[in-house]
């Protein structure tokens, strides 16, 4: 195998962890929106929710979300936010 199949291959695979990190993520703007009176989350009550809509295995503990949050705050400030007292948030437009 040479390096641009292997580079092709890598690209497509799906990391356990991404699988993870997509479903906290979609579960956290899902709330954000169903939600859209609560300006910011605090990471129990994001945890809460994932309890009670995670599908599959791999249930993420509360420690592993607020890692995936972080990530997404410090990966795309456009979206999510983090306030030091009040928790994360989803930027959206306001519109659905």
């Amino acid at each position: 195998m040479d390096k641009i199949e292997r580079r092709r291959k890598l690209k497509e695979m799906i990391l356990p962890t991404e699988r993870v990190r997509q479903q906290v993520l979609e579960i956290f703007q899902e709330l954000a929106v169903a939600k859209k009176h609560i300006p910011y989350f605090l990471v129990a009550e994001v945890a809460f929710v994932v309890d009670e809509l995670w599908e599959g295995d791999d249930k993420p503990t509360i420690d592993d979300i607020e890692f995936y949050l972080e990530q997404a705050v410090f990966n795309n400030s456009n979206e999510y936010k983090k306030h030091p007292s009040y928790g994360y948030r989803y930027l959206y437009n306001r519109d659905h």
